[in-house]
């Protein structure tokens, strides 16, 4: 006898849930080695492109389990007393001085056909620069376990 199951299945979105996760751990090692184990300070930006609010909401709720992560409002406060409103290194450093924070999570999000293509970036909140980026594909405006799985490879 044979039985039918959808592709999408808990451990498929459980599987990218923990490669998202590995992905921030390893990041955060290369940032602070001798500070792996502590609990780091994050913001994520506002996402830009389709869908973006709420894949930002997926990211900053799964990362909330194991980082500190600090309002968006309250990184938009600092970077507006600070006139560091674009995005580059010597702004993303001194909001992170500002804020005491340890990286910056910035998103991009483009629909083609029926996918979304998720750019994510980690910057190091002492120098501003990329860390890390990883790309990601995704059938709906929500991250999937393969997507997190990749985020951990």
């Amino acid at each position: 006898m044979t039985t039918s199951r959808s592709t999408a299945s808990p451990s498929r979105l459980a599987s990218r849930l923990a490669g998202l996760f590995a992905f921030l751990v390893a990041a955060l090692i290369v940032l602070h080695p001798s500070d792996a184990l502590a609990r780091r300070r994050l913001v994520v930006l506002a996402f830009d492109g389709d869908k973006a609010e709420e894949f930002h909401d997926e990211v900053e709720k799964f990362l909330k389990k194991s980082h500190s992560v600090v309002p968006l409002a309250k990184a938009d406060d600092a970077a507006d007393e600070l006139g560091a409103t674009r995005v580059n290194d010597r702004n993303v450093k001194k909001v992170a001085k500002k804020l005491s924070l340890d990286g910056v999570i910035t998103g991009e999000v483009e629909k083609r056909s029926s996918r979304y293509y998720l750019t994510l970036t980690l910057r190091d909140g002492a120098t501003g620069k990329t860390a890390t980026t990883v790309d990601l594909v995704e059938r709906g405006a929500r991250l999937s376990s393969d997507g997190k799985a990749t985020l951990t490879d």
